[in-house]
Order: structure tokens, then sequence, then C-alpha cells
């Protein structure tokens, strides 16, 4: 009798706890969408431009190297994002857990209620995993089995993206794979679906553009338009057949993409309840467009707002980013992303 009623107590414990995330969500995208407030609701967050690989469809490794911010300029930084209403940061690069203040970011943001998700290639995750452990979401890159994957990240990545699976898995932390679709792995579909249940995780899927990420190089092992209309045909069709969420792309996200390469209008949210921040501190829209304002001195709540409210709205005539094309369909209040989305956060652990 004692058992059933601790474990009713923590049921509706963690009922409680999924309802305030699912509130905290959705109230300021109302407030933004009705109230036309324009809030920093959703940051990603290049942290650094290095990285430790050169995947084939990246051009990052040979980019322009711009300045890193100090850690203290980083906690301001948070500091200022969270008076300003941000709830989510996703840290991104370049490959975040070359910064040796990782772990001090992360635990920092948690202190300030701020949920986090980290996208990493997978490589430093057994040595950093002591200091993420309060991350909120880790997103893995995975493109295929061990000889697809490796031929467009390098030999022996497979094996690190797993054990970095393991780890997180054991660690309770939440597990995103982030999986770009290129000419070489579109018949990975089905593999990626169980690796993706065996280690509790989600997918999201992305396609490849007709140039390398951070460059205006050709790339050379991006989708066909015909390749890319039947992956993503056949990801809805996964979708339907999966009771659990396991593919994190809602369906109207995956049909948007489908229509790759041909332009496709789509709400912006950028600037709105959207922004991105590259290493150096700039305030732009996306990672798509030419930053706006430059990073000043002054790191107050009052700059940062500043900055925010100048960026300019975006009216794209396309956007083929997975994650953005989502968070566009939702500040759009797409019932069918909604309860998508929903779903995803009522089954996060953390």
């Amino acid at each position: 009798m004692f058992y059933s009623a601790s474990m009713d107590v923590k049921g509706l414990a963690n009922l409680k706890d999924k309802m305030r995330r699912i509130v905290s969500f959705s109230l300021p995208i109302l407030k933004a969408r009705f109230l036309k407030r324009k809030i920093p609701l959703f940051v990603g967050w290049e942290l650094t431009n290095r990285c430790n690989l050169k995947c084939r469809y990246c051009g990052v490794a040979h980019a322009v190297r711009g300045g890193e911010l100090d850690t203290q300029r980083i906690l301001l930084m948070v500091d200022g994002l969270k008076l300003l209403g941000t709830r989510f940061i996703s840290f991104t690069g370049g490959e975040p857990l070359l910064r040796p203040d990782i772990g001090l970011i992360i635990d920092y943001c948690r202190q300030k209620n701020v949920f986090t998700s980290l996208n990493s290639n997978g490589i430093l995750v057994k040595q950093k995993i002591s200091e993420i452990k309060n991350v909120n979401c880790v997103c893995l890159s995975l493109d295929g089995a061990e000889e697809i994957h490796d031929s467009i990240r390098g030999a022996g990545v497979f094996k690190a993206v797993i054990e970095a699976a393991r780890i997180i898995q054991r660690t309770n932390i939440p597990l995103k794979f982030f999986v770009t679709l290129t000419g070489i792995n579109v018949n990975q579909i089905d593999f990626l679906i169980n690796i993706a249940m065996e280690y509790n995780a989600v997918l999201v899927f992305q396609p490849s553009v007709q140039n390398k990420l951070y460059s205006n190089e050709v790339n050379e092992i991006c989708l066909s338009r015909a390749e890319n209309e039947m992956v993503f045909r056949q990801l809805i069709c996964r979708k339907r057949r999966l009771r659990k969420m396991v593919i994190a792309n809602s369906y109207m996200n995956l049909a948007h993409l489908s229509h790759w390469p041909h332009p496709r209008y789509i709400r912006c949210a950028s600037g709105h309840i959207t922004g991105r921040i590259k290493s150096n501190g700039d305030f732009a829209p996306c990672n798509r467009y030419a930053l706006q304002t430059a990073a000043g001195a002054s790191l107050s709540p009052m700059d940062l707002k500043r900055k925010y409210l100048a960026l300019q709205n975006i009216s794209c005539e396309e956007c083929w980013c997975a994650n953005r094309v989502e968070l566009n369909l939702l500040f759009a209040l797409q019932l069918e992303p909604i309860i998508n989305s929903i779903r995803y956060l009522a089954s996060n652990k953390k």
C-alpha cells in the first residue's frame, strides 16, 4: 500500500512537471504571436566555430575564424537573455565540447532555469560526460551504418557516436540523433529508426543542400530532387506506423522539407521568437543571414534587447533547416506541429 501511494505521488509530480514544461513552452509563443512582442524564446548559440572533424557536407573546418567570447561574457549574456524571456538555448558550433568551460556554461543555464540542448559529433562525450550531466538534451550527428557514417565524417567516428549514445543513455540524459540526409544515406532510414529505438532516442531529419554549411563550396553529396522527395515521403509513412515518438519532425515539417530545392514560402519566426548568437557574440536572425549587429562592449540586458529588436523581420522564399522550420510552424500556430511538440515535451525525461 505504501509503495502504491509513493508511486502515485511520484506519478503526480511527474505529470505536474510535464504540464509545467508544456505551459512554459506554449505561453511565450502565444504572447509573442498575439501581443506582437519580440521575445528571444529560442536561441541557437554557436559557442565556437572550431571543429575536430571535416565532414563532407560542412565547410566549418575551412571557415574564416571569428573571435570567441570568454566564459564571463557568456555568463553575462545568459543573464541578459534570461531577463529578456529566453527559455531554450541550443549550444552548437563547430563542436561545442571543444570549449573547456562547456560544463560551467551548462550548469549556469541550469541554475537560471534555462533549458539547454547540446549539438555534438560525439567524439568528446566520453571525456566530457561528467561536465555536461546537467544538460537537458544531447543531439548527436548520425548518418547511418558504420561504413556510411564514416565515409562522410571519418574513420572511427561511428563507433565514437554509438559509445557516446550508450553513455548518454546510462546518464539518463534525453538523446536526439540529428540526421543530415545526403545522396549517400537515403537508404538508411530503417537502420536509423532501429538505432533510435535501441537507445530510447528521437530522430530529426534534415536535407543537405547545394552548398556546404558555412561555405559557398559545392556540396557534392547533396540529395537530388527526386531522392529528397522520395526519402521524406518515406519518413512520413514511417512516422505514421510508429506508435511512440521516434521521428521528432512533425508531419508538416516533413512535408515542407520534401519540396527541396523548390522555393516554398514559410512564415519566419526569426526576430520574433528566435535568434542566433555567433561565436563572437553577434546577434543574427539565423545562420543563413549576414550579421546585422556587431558585438559591443556592453552585455547588459538593455544592450541585448536593443540588438534583438534591431533584427529585421525576414521574409524567406525558402527555409530548409528542420529545427527552424518546426519553430516557424509553431509560431504560425499550426495545430499538428503544436501537438507533435507537446508529445515530445511530455516524453522528455529531463
